[in-house]
């Protein structure tokens, strides 16, 4: 549509979230956070470096941060609902943001991915153009990490939970890329122990 032209055109930067978390570093908030850059190499922290949002309910926290233009041009953030470093913690939700122009976050909410005893881990989205709905991705345990997916056209109510992909390594933190007719899924294999 003209809509989504004009919106993709208007693209003049790269755009990065992430959540501040480390031993030494006395003021992780696990908010979310952005940064810019012109060539994807040297990023400018937004907002001082403060988080734009944090979440008021759930586990008090985000990780793992996803933003995802839709197809209208408006944008949807992800995050995982964990505070912290506990990762036995189980949260059967995600974080959900609404976002025009990425300056300002509104419509906060969590979504309930599954009713399982385990985690709702870094999210990706995508559109299935097959289904015309979006599909969420994230990590969750069967036995070992799997992929699951939810669909949904408002990100706001989402399908049952289904198994998207589960090889037979456990499988982290994954991408989809949807470019043309061809999908491409990038992971972590767990197999290969954490960096």
């Amino acid at each position: 549509t003209a809509l989504q032209q004009a919106a993709f055109a208007a693209n003049t930067a790269y755009l990065m979230t992430y959540f501040t978390e480390s031993p030494s570093f006395t003021g992780a908030d696990y908010g979310l956070h952005l940064a810019v850059s012109r060539d994807g190499l040297n990023w400018t922290p937004l907002n001082q470096n403060n988080p734009v949002v944090t979440p008021t309910a759930g586990e008090l926290g985000l990780r793992d941060p996803f933003v995802h233009r839709k197809r209208d041009g408006a944008f949807v953030v992800l995050a995982t609902d964990l505070k912290g470093t506990d990762f036995t913690r189980n949260s059967q939700y995600l974080h959900v943001w609404d976002s025009s122009d990425l300056t300002s976050f509104t419509g906060y909410r969590r979504i309930r991915m599954h009713t399982l005893n385990t985690h709702t881990w870094a999210p990706t989205t995508f559109w299935d153009a097959a289904r015309n709905q979006y599909g969420i991705v994230y990590s969750a345990n069967n036995g070992r990490d799997v992929f699951m997916v939810n669909y949904t056209s408002d990100f706001r109510t989402v399908s049952s939970p289904q198994v998207f992909f589960s090889p037979s390594f456990g499988v982290l933190d994954g991408d989809i890329v949807v470019d043309g007719a061809t999908t491409y899924m990038y992971y972590k294999n767990l197999a290969d122990g954490f960096i």
